[in-house]
């Protein structure tokens, strides 16, 4: 049986390439996608893709499926929009929300079809963190989008169409007190959470609050 496929969207260098590398660990073969397609490891597929654009997905997926397989665990890790809302362009808001949100709703549909293929299912697993719930003024166009993306992860849990076997979780760091991690987001801290995630036979709770050190907490 061939090793199985985990799909990152978007492989910055903190979060982005700690999942990566901890995949690979596990024993996946790794697709990584990026606006300049450059992560440094050789055995990945480097997809160069811009997430802004949702009509790239569809082709993305295609790529993968037909480099390595389809994914069984996908991971969207893209995400931008700042500015404030009283200041933000109208078309830097719709740019914002295409990459926060429209592109996740795209590669959704696509994990989601995938998963189906698969005998054990699959996982799709979003890096949302905490301006979804304590919006940033500065960074308007981002809370919002993950504010409607929070909103996605959850109907698609409750979708009738999802397959049986499929996974959604919006992922979101804290201090130990509970407080927005902000600066302080740790790629490692992802990394530990995501790969236990993907292990799970069964849908968790969607929202991942977790702690560096500790895992899940709910707060």
């Amino acid at each position: 049986m061939s090793a199985p496929v985990a799909l990152i969207l978007g492989s910055g260098p903190r979060v982005g390439q700690a999942v990566a590398s901890a995949f690979a660990a596990e024993g996946y073969r790794i697709a990584v996608v990026s606006r300049s397609a450059k992560d440094g490891n050789a055995s990945y597929l480097h997809i160069k893709g811009d997430l802004a654009n949702p009509s790239s997905v569809a082709g993305i997926f295609d790529q993968v499926k037909k480099e390595l397989g389809v994914p069984q665990v996908v991971v969207y890790n893209a995400a931008g929009g700042i500015g404030d809302a009283l200041t933000l362009s109208v078309a830097d808001f719709a740019a914002s929300l295409a990459i926060n949100t429209t592109s996740v709703y795209s590669a959704a549909q696509e994990a989601t079809a995938g998963f189906k293929t698969l005998p054990a299912g699959g996982t799709f697993i979003y890096t949302g963190n905490a301006t979804s719930q304590t919006p940033f003024p500065p960074l308007a166009g981002l809370s919002i989008g993950k504010s409607a993306t929070a909103a996605l992860i959850q109907t698609l849990i409750g979708s009738p169409h999802k397959g049986e076997h499929s996974r959604y979780y919006y992922a979101d760091e804290r201090k130990a007190d509970g407080s927005l991690a902000g600066a302080a987001l740790d790629g490692e801290a992802h990394a530990a959470i995501y790969t236990a995630l993907a292990k799970q036979p069964t849908q968790g709770p969607w929202q991942q609050t977790f702690v560096k050190g500790e895992g899940y907490k709910k707060f």
